[in-house]
């Protein structure tokens, strides 16, 4: 039996495959192409493109990790960390730390030429008048014009008081015995000066000359025996003192002019 041979090769004469689209209707049944979508007036990019991110001003931008502009509230004053402090942390042992006296009031500039011409009687013409200047009235003879002076001494006294107690307080206050022993002593003479210049002012009706002068000096000499107690020392007390001196002075000589 005689053995098969080669299989026949493809012969080289089949037609070539042409790439040429054919015409339209060369095909019975073509394939269904797909259906067209109307033309949209606005492409809608993030429809078509979901990977794409939105386009973002540098103003909407978001971030991963988004920073705060907004500054920092102030803390208030009485928070915990900025609390104020109590009257005993306002004073120290420095005598700066206690207001000082010798700011006084503004003279008004239509002060009476008549109050005037007093306070340039005294030693302190100046202290006069801005010590006057809280008790102006409509009279400006000697006698009035004494009563209001002794009225701003009388004030000035009980500042110093209300100064010497504090200052006594703190001193309790630190264990710091200090001096205290003085400025216990200074407050009873503040309050003996009190009583000279209230009898002065009651001896004033009866224009008893001679008890004026009398407890006005007695209320001089209580501010210099206060500043004394300190042995030359500057203290917390000396500007009250001095002040107060000054203004016991002024009513020695107001009442010198009383006639």
């Amino acid at each position: 039996m005689q053995s098969p041979g080669p299989s026949p090769q493809p012969s080289n004469s089949t037609p070539p495959i042409s790439h040429v689209s054919a015409p339209s209707g060369a095909f019975s049944n073509p394939p269904e192409s797909a259906p067209t979508l109307p033309p949209s007036p606005m492409p809608m990019k993030e429809n078509l493109h979901p990977s794409t991110p939105p386009n973002y001003t540098p103003h909407q931008a978001p971030s991963s990790s988004p920073v705060s502009h907004i500054t920092a509230p102030t803390p208030a004053l009485n928070s915990p960390s900025e609390s104020a402090p109590s009257p005993l942390q306002t004073q120290s042992d420095s005598p700066n730390s206690v207001p000082n006296p010798t700011s006084e009031p503004s003279i008004p500039a239509s002060m009476d030429p008549a109050i005037k011409k007093i306070c340039d009687s005294t030693d302190y013409p100046a202290l006069c008048l801005s010590t006057l200047a809280p008790f102006l009235s409509d009279k400006t003879d000697p006698i009035s014009v004494l009563e209001m002076a002794i009225k701003a001494c009388t004030q000035h006294v009980n500042d110093a008081i209300a100064t010497a107690s504090v200052i006594t307080n703190v001193h309790k206050a630190r264990t710091d015995s200090g001096n205290i022993p003085i400025f216990k002593d200074c407050i009873d003479m503040y309050n003996d000066a009190l009583d000279n210049l209230q009898s002065a002012m009651d001896a004033i009706p009866a224009r008893d000359i001679g008890t004026i002068n009398t407890m006005l000096s007695a209320a001089l000499s209580d501010f210099v025996t206060c500043e004394d107690e300190f042995n030359g020392e500057t203290s917390e007390l000396s500007p009250y003192d001095d002040k107060g001196t000054k203004m016991a002075s002024n009513c020695l000589a107001i009442t010198s002019l009383i006639k």
